[in-house]
């Protein structure tokens, strides 16, 4: 079974890209800011990760950017899920963050999927 780590401080957001995930038989482990993400993907080391960048404590573009500094975490696939649609090319101008794919909130659950199926398969 897959394991895949969602932050985003909105519980709502969390709650339903949690529930489309585990319907598809993937193992959800939850943070809602980056301090606490990278926390469990140490802990954890989930096969993906879902991210979102305006959070409190540690934003997102700062906890990809300790995420992929780590050697544990550092080949774990992120995707930035995001309403600040212009934020994406933070993470495209920093190559060595290899982001892996991008979505914009709002979007639905099943677009969502789609991509990690195609990451993760």
């Amino acid at each position: 079974m897959k394991k895949i780590l969602i932050v985003d401080d909105c519980p709502e957001t969390r709650a339903l890209i949690h529930f489309a995930l585990t319907r598809e038989n993937y193992e959800v482990i939850e943070a809602s800011n980056g301090e606490n993400a990278l926390i469990k993907a140490i802990q954890e080391i989930p096969d993906l990760i879902v991210l979102d960048i305006v959070m409190p404590r540690v934003d997102g573009f700062s906890t990809a950017v300790k995420l992929k500094e780590n050697t544990k975490t550092e080949n774990i696939p992120i995707i930035i899920a995001s309403s600040k649609g212009g934020l994406r090319h933070l993470f495209e101008l920093n190559k060595t963050l290899q982001v892996v794919d991008f979505i914009e909130k709002p979007f639905r659950p099943e677009t969502l999927l789609e991509k990690i199926k195609n990451i993760l398969e």
